[in-house]
């Protein structure tokens, strides 16, 4: 909360990219009002009819060289985007940087809402590359690709609707490794 003549000097650092809200301007004690109190300023229209589109004309996701390390290649930056987002903005992870063991909870997690549809974005791109490409994965790690098509497809779920526990459907840290491997 500040007030007009609160300067970006007087901002702790580890506050600056933090909403600021100056309450003896017009409106802006409503907004600091609103976000403590949990109320939308603004309501969500109803969204449309959804059209469902034939297979022939949905992008193909397949891999032009019929290659493992092609698709890798591909993922590789959705789960990059993916991991800055979630050690940026993630309730623990990057949270403490100061080296230590424990984890650090992040108590304000505004900005990772807002983050969230971005990694279901980027999950749905990296789905898809695996899901038409799933022939040329190798058998040793059919099962850890499954494993994280399992947790992009509960985590998706799990982002409109907190109730929905997605614990048993954590991301396969190994597969960092493997698809890394794929194309190193």
């Amino acid at each position: 909360m500040c007030f007009d003549a609160c300067s970006n000097v007087q901002i702790p650092d580890v506050l600056v990219g933090c909403t600021r809200y100056f309450v003896d301007r017009q409106g802006e004690y409503e907004k600091l009002y609103a976000f403590v109190t949990g109320q939308p300023l603004i309501e969500k229209p109803t969204l449309g009819k959804i059209v469902i589109f034939p297979p022939h004309l949905l992008p193909s996701f397949r891999v032009d060289d019929n290659t493992v390390s092609s698709m890798c290649k591909v993922i590789w930056p959705y789960m990059e985007d993916n991991r800055r987002i979630f050690k940026d903005f993630g309730p623990t992870s990057g949270a403490d940087d100061s080296g230590s063991s424990a984890k650090a909870v992040r108590f304000d997690l505004s900005l990772w809402y807002g983050k969230r549809d971005t990694i279901v974005c980027n999950n749905n791109t990296i789905a898809n590359h695996i899901r038409s490409n799933i022939d040329l994965i190798p058998e040793a790690h059919l099962h850890t690709f499954e494993k994280w098509l399992s947790h992009i497809d509960a985590f998706a779920l799990h982002v409109p609707d907190d109730t929905i526990d997605y614990r048993e459907h954590q991301f396969p840290k190994d597969i960092i490794s493997i698809v890394r491997e794929q194309f190193s």
